[in-house]
């Protein structure tokens, strides 16, 4: 991915970061959708789970939703590798570990545009 020029603006006072530890991705034909959640134990004020219902160990808050088109969300990929890579002298240990989940995902590029 080509780096751009961009100008960014932010009104600081308004801004915040939120910390995530658990993101969920959803998908439909145009649009990946990437849900960023704060985990947090179950409470005894949480609502009763139905019966047969298999009981959560933990309950999640949505922080933020970010809808990326297909093409936008693929093109990241080589972005956030980069990344990783970038970051593996000053980050070893926890590069390391990424990219051993990355290296478990089996992406192959499709060099023949879905033709057989």
């Amino acid at each position: 991915m080509a780096e751009q020029s961009v100008q960014i603006f932010a009104d600081i006072n308004n801004m915040s970061t939120i910390a995530s530890d658990l993101i969920n991705i959803e998908t439909n034909n145009g649009y990946v959708i990437i849900n960023f959640l704060q985990t947090f134990p179950i409470t005894n004020a949480m609502p009763n789970i139905p019966e047969g219902m298999p009981k959560p160990q933990r309950s999640a808050k949505i922080v933020s939703r970010i809808s990326l088109s297909w093409e936008h969300f693929a093109s990241l990929i080589p972005y956030f590798i980069s990344t990783l890579k970038e970051m593996e002298p000053t980050n070893t240990k926890e590069y390391n570990k990424a990219k051993k989940l990355l290296e478990s995902l089996q992406i192959k590029e499709d060099n023949n545009n879905g033709k057989e």
